[in-house]
């Protein structure tokens, strides 16, 4: 089953929403008309052709969230050919598909490379899907385990946070928002389970060991084991600082996955 994720949006180019509006206001009203209209109509397929056209010019008003945090690309910058050549290309030599060098460099020029990303690594979640942007699950905090750990009352209170009247998609302004009281409920738990300690541990471990940053995706840490009640509370910060993160970037947040039960897209969240 499809995870319940997080998806971070492209935002508009500084100075071009008026113009983003104008080509989405077009490209629905053309689109309104292509689905209602007879296929065999005669300007049908000039029609398509003209709502294809504005999907590019739209396309190339948005900023991705990887050219956001200025990710290195392929075959512009060094450092991100070098790490194509030594973890992609090479490798697949190694495993008898030979492919050769320009057609590779050509294949994947203007591809960023996350893994090269100067930025919290909290802040890329998962690097997944068609899209290629940073992706957080959420699903865990929707678990029988998560209602478990939390109570009703506060496992409602979380989940009115996070699917605020059955909300999909967010602005940044609402992704900063949503990472504040995500911030603010963290913070109070921890203290309340006195393990405050977990708002830093990330930042504390990773600047004792830099090769760590994989193990801590996983929750796996080399100095100890955590608790249940701090990888429940780990969780809750890092989807508080990926919404906060993008959010001030100007990027929103799209939830896609299976369906949210209807009782929890119900419940409001508490101020």
């Amino acid at each position: 089953m499809e995870q319940l994720s997080w998806i971070v949006r492209d935002k508009v180019r500084p100075g071009m929403e008026d113009r983003f509006l104008a080509l989405c206001a077009e490209g629905e009203d053309l689109l309104g008309v292509i689905q209602t209209s007879d296929r065999d109509m005669p300007d049908i397929q000039g029609m398509m052709a003209r709502y294809e056209d504005l999907l590019r010019k739209c396309s190339g008003l948005m900023i991705t969230p990887l050219r956001s945090i200025k990710c290195p690309r392929i075959g512009i910058e060094h450092e991100a050919t070098t790490w194509a050549l030594e973890n992609v290309y090479e490798p697949s030599k190694e495993a008898g598909i030979d492919v050769p060098l320009d057609r590779f460099i050509s294949k994947w020029t203007g591809e960023p490379v996350s893994e090269l990303a100067k930025v919290p690594t909290e802040a890329l979640g998962t690097i997944q899907g068609d899209a290629n942007a940073p992706t957080f699950g959420v699903g865990f905090f929707c678990s029988e385990t998560s209602h478990n750990f939390f109570g009703p009352s506060g496992h409602s209170h979380l989940l009115g946070m996070l699917f605020e009247e059955g909300k999909w998609l967010r602005s940044s302004e609402e992704a900063v928002e949503l990472g504040d009281g995500l911030l603010k409920a963290a913070d109070a738990l921890a203290k309340a389970m006195n393990v405050e300690s977990v708002a830093t541990i990330r930042e504390e471990l990773v600047l004792a060991n830099p090769e760590s940053e994989a193990a801590l995706r996983m929750f796996k840490f080399q100095s100890r084991t955590l608790s249940l009640s701090e990888i429940f509370l780990l969780a809750m910060y890092d989807a508080a600082r990926f919404a906060k993160f993008w959010g001030e970037l100007g990027h929103g947040l799209q939830t896609v996955g299976p369906p949210v039960r209807a009782e929890v897209q119900e419940v409001k969240c508490h101020h």
